[in-house]
């Protein structure tokens, strides 16, 4: 593996970022949707969005990629959104280095909470293990929150630093 850079989700990454999605078969065709339109709408609007997407990108391969904002109505409480890696580069720190790039990206923004959002069922269960090896605590489940027996839970990650 050669030299992978954090850059800034560019146009060309949209086919990338579909069939990474639909490699990952984590995800239904619905989330899939909304993942590629929400990038989208980055794309035309910037951080106007209220989306920050950032790419792992090697030699202009995408590799995983993360979305995160502001949450709306709050002074520093942050979104992450989507955080993918591509099922070719897992468990080679490509997720570690898209999440502590998006908590500089936080902390330069005056960010002290970082909030994900999950589903309960076992396609998500590889995604909560990495949210708690990554600091991240688990403050709430809503039970039967997307459907019956798909709970949402809910972990936070204080960003040192904030301001």
């Amino acid at each position: 593996m050669g030299r992978t850079k954090i850059l800034k989700f560019k146009k060309d990454d949209l086919k990338g970022l579909k069939n990474m999605l639909i490699d990952l078969k984590t995800f239904n065709d619905e989330e899939i949707k909304t993942a590629i339109e929400m990038a989208k709408e980055f794309l035309r609007k910037g951080k106007k969005s209220d989306y920050n997407f950032l790419a792992a990108k090697e030699n202009g391969n995408l590799l995983g990629f993360l979305c995160f904002g502001p949450t709306p109505l709050t002074y520093h409480t942050f979104d992450l959104y989507w955080i993918a890696v591509s099922s070719k580069y897992q468990r080679k720190s490509i997720g570690k280095m898209l999440l502590k790039k998006c908590e500089e990206e936080v902390k330069k923004e005056k960010g002290k909470i970082l909030v994900i959002e999950t589903s309960s069922t076992k396609k998500y269960e590889k995604a909560r293990k990495f949210y708690k090896k990554n600091g991240f605590k688990k403050i709430a489940e809503i039970k039967n929150f997307y459907k019956p027996k798909d709970n949402k839970i809910i972990y936070i990650k204080n960003i040192k630093g904030g301001k």
